[in-house]
């Protein structure tokens, strides 16, 4: 059981790391757009279309991976509210039969 309940904080911590490694690559992304238009060697219209432009597409990747990310947790989030349901179902129905046998010794 002790080896199991490593194995599930090796999955908890794996899913924080997704998200310190996706607030790395926004912060690249940021970063890399400051040090371009302090060293870019075009117009400065030009530079804060091609900034504007990498932006949105910076956005649209983080967003992209933002979407897996929440697909997968709510699949995950399911799975396990049907297993503590029926967990639960089976647990109450434990009871019920524990019930009966006491109030049927008690009869006895």
């Amino acid at each position: 059981m002790h080896e199991h309940n490593q194995k599930r904080n090796v999955k908890i911590r794996g899913g924080k790391g997704f998200f310190v490694g996706l607030a790395g690559l926004v912060a690249g992304g940021l970063i890399g757009a400051g040090v371009m238009l302090l060293w870019a060697p075009q117009s400065g219209k030009k530079t804060r279309d091609q900034v504007m432009h990498e932006g949105i597409e910076l956005r649209d990747q983080v967003g992209g991976i933002v979407d897996d990310v929440v697909g997968q947790t709510r699949s995950r989030v399911n799975k396990i509210a049907t297993a503590v349901r029926k967990q639960g179902k089976k647990l109450g129905h434990q009871g019920e039969d524990a019930l009966e046998h006491v109030v049927a010794a008690a009869q006895a």
